[in-house]
């Protein structure tokens, strides 16, 4: 089985959550952390014109998406999970239910962001 590299995981959110930017939050940073560590991660940060971001974190297994300070889906918010953990082989399959989980909440964030 061939390694998932912390570049695949990256993009591969990249392009899931790419609706972001038909809400005025385009792909503004976009950084790998410790991708040579088998709990490395990646960190996108969207951001609309007045500076206001919506995060995407997967470092130590662990996903997470923010919207401005407000935790959308992580270890104490992961509405249809059983929890925030995916390893390196599974977070690109769960990524789209993931979208589908947390693109409500996001939705309606950009519509009131500022």
């Amino acid at each position: 089985m061939a390694t998932i590299s912390v570049n695949d995981l990256a993009t591969a959110a990249e392009n899931e959550f790419a609706f972001l930017e038909s809400l005025g939050f385009p792909l503004a940073e976009w950084s790998e952390i410790f991708p040579e560590s088998f709990k490395g991660g990646f960190k996108l940060i969207f951001r609309n014109s007045s500076g206001t971001k919506i995060t995407l974190v997967y470092t130590d297994y662990e996903f997470q998406v923010h919207a401005g300070a407000k935790e959308i889906f992580g270890a104490s918010k992961h509405d249809s999970f059983a929890g925030n953990m995916f390893s390196r082989e599974h977070l690109i399959p769960a990524l789209p239910k993931l979208r589908a989980a947390v693109e409500p909440a996001l939705r309606s964030f950009a519509a009131t962001a500022t």
